[in-house]
């Protein structure tokens, strides 16, 4: 058993803290335990705008030909912090006008669907050890078929290898597995399909649910939550190889010792 025991144990496990310590437990340790405060980025600050359009859509708040004008609106209150610099294109500028583009073009109507849930989060226990937190972005019902689907939203770009895309595809599936069985616990209602929405390019990725690799994901969700709770060393992530994530993406980099002093 780890020495952090006793606050392991009260913890309710996401996908994005088992994720984080999986990539770096050095960030799982200063985000999780000892509770550093964190700083923002652009990419973070970029996704949470999105979300917040599309809830305010979906919530029927703001019609579809208000989208790109609310976009515009909310952009500089949402995305405070600069973009990393870059050599080849102006991220700032291209994060934006793909946000816009986005909207501009959005077509996806609503009235074909049943809204189901939009950002619930749940609480759920995986185990009787292992309690967990799930926030789906978004369950419609499909009128004319009935399916039930899961919506995800996602600003990272599609990756451009075929090798590269289906690691990602994979990475975000598993998290729609985990979001589908916590539904399941506590709705009963069973999610038919997932759809990861691809803003900046938009694109839609349909996939049905297989109930099987729902059973894996919880598996591997259970054996990395017992590894965070025995976890003594909280090794870092490997600085040299990934001094991108550790400079600009990590919310916990002003409190890392070894960053800092890299």
């Amino acid at each position: 058993m780890s020495d952090f025991g006793f606050i392991t144990d009260n913890i309710r496990f996401s996908y994005s803290g088992v994720t984080t310590f999986e990539n770096c437990p050095q960030s799982y340790k200063l985000t999780y335990i000892d509770v550093e405060n964190k700083v923002e980025n652009a990419f973070g600050q970029f996704g949470l705008l999105i979300h917040h359009v599309l809830e305010k859509y979906f919530a029927k708040e703001i019609d579809i030909w208000d989208l790109a004008d609310y976009y515009k609106k909310k952009y500089d209150e949402f995305v405070t912090e600069p973009y990393p610099p870059n050599n080849y294109v102006d991220l700032g500028h291209s994060y934006y006008q793909s946000g816009l583009d986005f909207f501009t073009m959005f077509d996806f109507d609503r009235n074909n669907y049943e809204i189901i849930s939009i950002e619930d989060s749940i609480d759920f226990d995986m185990t009787t050890d292992i309690m967990a937190i799930a926030r789906p972005d978004l369950v419609l019902k499909d009128i004319k078929t009935g399916k039930y689907i899961l919506f995800d939203y996602k600003t990272a770009k599609m990756k451009t290898t075929k090798k590269q895309l289906e690691k990602q595809i994979s990475d975000y599936m598993r998290q729609m597995k985990l979001y589908c069985y916590a539904f399941w616990l506590k709705t009963k209602i069973e999610i038919n399909e997932v759809r990861i929405w691809f803003i900046r390019d938009n694109f839609i990725y349909e996939e049905q649910v297989d109930y099987m690799d729902i059973l894996n994901t919880t598996m591997w969700f259970i054996e990395t939550v017992e590894n965070i709770q025995k976890e003594k060393d909280w090794r870092p992530l490997d600085i040299e190889k990934n001094k991108f994530f550790c400079a600009f993406i990590c919310s916990v980099r002003n409190s890392c010792k070894y960053f800092n002093n890299f």
